[in-house]
């Protein structure tokens, strides 16, 4: 696992600072209704810093970004990149579990995959990449540079939920040391609870530094990642907006390349008590998503 960004990340930014992939389903011959096989190697898309292929052999279909998020108002095209490139082709969804070569997910074991539905990143510059898809709180998400496990950032705005997180900002990082180990879900990494198991679907990115000459394997553990948009930057300090159509003018930051969120604050109990996801009162001491006063924040 490489360490440091290289000074000279800075020196393209002008070149490939900010470069978009609009995963397009419709172009890879896919449709929403019958799986069609895509090849290891197939493009997805490229750009002057990234090169993003399908992983393995394996059967896709197209997710409409028009229909969005089933039982949810959230779609593909709602997501802002720095407030100016808005992803609006359709998303791509495989349909086989990966598995490593013994058969396990990386949430049994995090080995290198080498089937199912992962996509691979070739980076030709150093730099971030932040993948835009539908995410879920209650999925093992594993990212793999050069076969190793690595860890990454993510925020998502959860909709389709448990009554209990519906509409909350969820964003946190799985550390390098933990991205050892089998993957955790998103809520889990976030709570810290290992059996935590709140489950909520929602539009987001994940987040992760790529250096030139390596390859990244990303997919979800136990499910099959929704790709809908690549984005590059030289550093990490990309906007990732959620917008209630494309043309809004109010917009929830999910990410914003520090904390992951830039608009969620710590709870403050004001008049209210503090709950914790499981109805029980908890002290301003508590780390994790809290509900006072009937609306959910991140305490941190």
């Amino acid at each position: 696992m490489k360490k440091v960004f290289l000074l000279a990340a800075v020196a393209f930014a002008t070149s490939v600072n900010a470069q978009v992939i609009q995963v397009d389903g419709e172009a890879l011959g896919l449709n929403k209704d019958e799986a069609v096989a895509l090849t290891a190697g197939t493009a997805v898309g490229s750009n002057a810093a990234i090169d993003v292929t399908i992983a393995f052999d394996d059967t896709y279909k197209l997710v409409d970004n028009t229909a969005g998020l089933a039982g949810t108002d959230l779609k593909f095209n709602q997501i802002e990149f720095d407030g100016n490139v808005v992803v609006t082709k359709t998303g791509i969804q495989g349909q086989n579990n990966p598995k490593d070569a013994e058969g396990n997910g990386p949430a049994v074991v995090p080995a290198k995959p080498v089937s199912g539905a992962y996509t691979l990143v070739t980076a030709k510059e150093d730099g971030m990449v932040y993948v835009a898809s539908k995410l879920s709180s209650n999925k093992s998400y594993a990212i793999f540079e050069d076969g190793a496990s690595i860890g990454y950032k993510f925020a998502v705005q959860l909709d389709a939920a448990d009554d209990r997180i519906k509409g909350a900002l969820l964003s946190g990082a799985l550390s390098d040391e933990d991205a050892k180990n089998p993957q955790p879900w998103l809520i889990r990494i976030v709570t810290g609870e290992a059996e935590g198991a709140t489950a909520g679907n929602g539009l987001g990115v994940l987040a992760f530094p790529v250096y030139k000459g390596s390859q990244y394997l990303v997919g979800a553990s136990g499910s099959k990642i929704t790709w809908c948009g690549v984005y590059y930057k030289a550093q990490d300090d990309a906007v990732i907006a959620l917008s209630e159509d494309t043309g809004a003018a109010e917009k929830v930051t999910i990410y914003d390349g520090t904390t992951g969120i830039a608009n969620v604050a710590a709870a403050k109990a004001e008049n209210g008590r503090m709950f914790n996801l499981a109805g029980q009162e908890v002290s301003k001491n508590f780390k994790g998503i809290v509900v006072v006063n009937g609306k959910k924040f991140m305490n941190k």
